[in-house]
């Protein structure tokens, strides 16, 4: 079945929403119908300052996203270790290396 956002970036109407539409197509900030959206697509893709920003933002959430699949895959570790081999939480955080902050966030979510 098909998504709504599968409609709506096909849509091409020639109503405010088909006009939105063009502008997410766009290329560049010189051709969009939208003045508020064309002066951010201008800042942040457009000019070197703006760039900067994004390529920030973009690598802060690659960290934390790929922080946070760490901590995931550490909880299903000690899981594995509890159900499979038997051992206390303790036992298989200790097994497994977790320490510190990270075992405390572990813990945490564990719990939920």
């Amino acid at each position: 079945m098909a998504d709504i956002s599968d409609f709506y970036g096909r849509y091409r109407g020639d109503d405010p929403i088909g006009k939105l539409m063009e502008d997410f197509r766009a290329t560049s900030s010189t051709v969009m119908n939208y003045k508020e959206l064309a002066d951010g697509v201008h800042h942040f893709k457009e000019t070197e300052k703006g760039r900067d920003l994004m390529c920030e933002a973009v690598r802060r959430y690659a960290e934390e996203y790929a922080e946070e699949r760490v901590v995931d895959n550490k909880v299903e570790i000690i899981k594995n270790l509890m159900k499979n081999m038997k051992l206390t939480l303790e036992q298989a955080l200790n097994a497994a290396g977790v320490t510190g902050e990270e075992k405390e966030i572990v813990i945490k979510k564990l719990q939920n």
